[in-house]
């Protein structure tokens, strides 16, 4: 099948927003979003600290210059270049100038989602690099953007090849909701059981220095080990290394194969399963997450402290230390300006609710299964994104015919 050149000057109206300044920066209104923010949206994270602008403004420039709508696209144009956001819902939403570019009225010369895929082959992706400018902050320029010539299919075979690859996504994200629903299931039975204290037999427990009876307060040090496993340094071969960077609440986004002689310096700390990772580097950004069935050589950065429950099981910890209170504990203990970052030993001396053993298995015996479900989900959304990923560029290039 014949494809057609075009430039994306001739597909879209391409330009950016009006200037936000950070003195208009609120703490509730209309969402915000920097390349930061378009990068953990493409990648499927949760943005842990959410921009916004006041409404009053938002509608001022709705009125004056447009805001974006659905079908209309993102792009990724300062440092990380090239990464696409296509408007999905009429939720508003504005986005900072210079950061990202605008590609407006695509639906008059293209099918909006086959561009957003199309944006995504490694040949655009490796054209939007080459021609980003500066070289310790390259950007693409809205001009530069307008003369850049990609080849289409014809409207037809544009839509054929969104119907093929929105199946994989449509999959995908049905998983990651799935996920979602069981995450919270098991956030409301710990609050229910642990917080609330409506736990099974609570009717029967006598409440005495605000805990029910026979249940403590421990040091975490007393049921788990504070990073206890390195690796040592005469280890010879590969690792699969997970950056502080890669993690996310409740998320392991990326582990990255090193042989362990080149690997980061950092690459050190033993993970198992039922392993909890928590960044010690600004802990209210809350990233965390459990390990669950990992590679035999998987490792961590000396950036996170890994939790390893001997007391308590990995279901019960988890939640025990990723609560409000306990990320403000660690917050509270956070030191320096740049980079605020506790140590191994504040987890160490952090205190938790130990329940009685009985109640603690009941819901190990619930909640042990869900994560077990979700790193089902998670491993069949892995291989999902890798299918689509290779058909792709085949599809865009024509050497899958459709």
């Amino acid at each position: 099948m014949s494809l057609t050149p075009h430039k994306l000057g001739e597909i879209a109206t391409i330009t950016s927003s009006k200037r936000i300044f950070f003195n208009e920066y609120v703490d509730s209104g209309v969402p915000f979003y920097r390349s930061k923010e378009i990068i953990q949206f493409f990648n499927n994270e949760t943005n842990s600290q959410p921009l916004y602008i006041a409404e009053a403004k938002y509608s001022q420039i709705k009125e004056k210059f447009g805001v974006p709508k659905i079908n209309d696209l993102l792009l990724t144009s300062v440092g990380t270049i090239g990464v696409p956001y296509l408007v999905k819902d009429d939720n508003p939403f504005y986005f900072k100038d210079g950061n990202l570019t605008w590609f407006r009225d695509l639906e008059k010369k293209v099918v909006p989602k086959y561009f957003f895929y199309l944006l995504q082959t490694p040949s655009t992706r490796s054209l939007l690099n080459t021609r980003a400018k500066g070289s310790s902050q390259p950007a693409l320029t809205i001009e530069s953007l307008k003369d850049i010539e990609l080849a289409f299919h014809n409207l037809e075979a544009q839509r054929k090849i969104v119907d093929i690859l929105s199946g994989y996504d449509d999959l995908i994200e049905n998983n990651r909701r799935r996920i979602e629903l069981l995450e919270e299931s098991a956030r409301l039975l710990y609050r229910e059981w642990f917080v609330h204290f409506r736990f099974p037999g609570h009717e029967h427990s006598e409440i005495k220095d605000a805990l029910p009876s026979g249940w403590i307060k421990a040091k975490l040090s007393d049921v788990a080990d504070v990073n206890h496993r390195t690796i040592g340094r005469n280890y010879q071969g590969p690792i699969k290394y997970i950056d502080i960077s890669a993690v996310t609440p409740g998320r392991i986004n990326l582990a990255q194969e090193y042989d362990f002689a080149e690997a980061p310096s950092r690459a050190q700390r033993v993970v198992k399963h039922g392993d909890i990772l928590w960044s010690c580097v600004r802990p209210n950004r809350r990233s965390h997450a459990i390990v669950w069935k990992p590679a035999e050589n998987l490792i961590a950065s000396t950036g996170f402290a890994v939790i390893t429950p001997t007391h308590l099981p990995t279901s019960y910890l988890y939640h025990a230390i990723t609560t409000d209170d306990y990320v403000g504990y660690l917050s509270n203990n956070a030191r320096g300006v740049a980079y605020p970052a506790v140590t191994g030993t504040d987890f160490e001396n952090s205190r938790i609710v130990k329940p009685l053993p009985q109640i603690v298995q009941l819901f190990d015996d619930i909640v042990e299964p869900v994560l077990t479900q979700i790193y089902i989900l998670n491993e069949g959304n892995v291989r999902l994104a890798q299918s689509r990923d290779i058909l792709l560029p085949k599809l865009m290039n024509g050497e899958v015919a459709v």
